[in-house]
């Protein structure tokens, strides 16, 4: 296993990984920051939380929801929503 310090500044890999990201995927890549708020051993694993994710899961959820809906148009008409739904059961 590797283990590479952990730091608030990219290291290079890191960087240029980003900019290929946003080039590849312009409308799916967001900047955040986050904290470590410290370590949960409660399940006898130590897990890092993290936390103050600024705006991060607001732009998760709403880029399912567009993909859902892509996905799934929602339809005004009841009755279509009725037969769609029966082919579900």
């Amino acid at each position: 296993m590797i283990a590479r310090k952990l730091s608030s500044t990219p290291d290079l890999f890191e960087q240029r990984l980003k900019q290929k990201l946003s080039s590849r995927f312009p409308s799916q890549v967001y900047e955040y920051t986050c904290r470590v708020l410290g370590v949960d051993e409660s399940t006898g694993r130590r897990r890092v939380q993290l936390g103050d994710f600024n705006g991060f899961s607001d732009n998760v959820l709403n880029f399912l929801k567009t993909a859902i809906e892509r996905s799934y148009p929602r339809s005004d008409n009841p009755e279509e929503v009725n037969e769609n739904e029966e082919g579900w059961r």
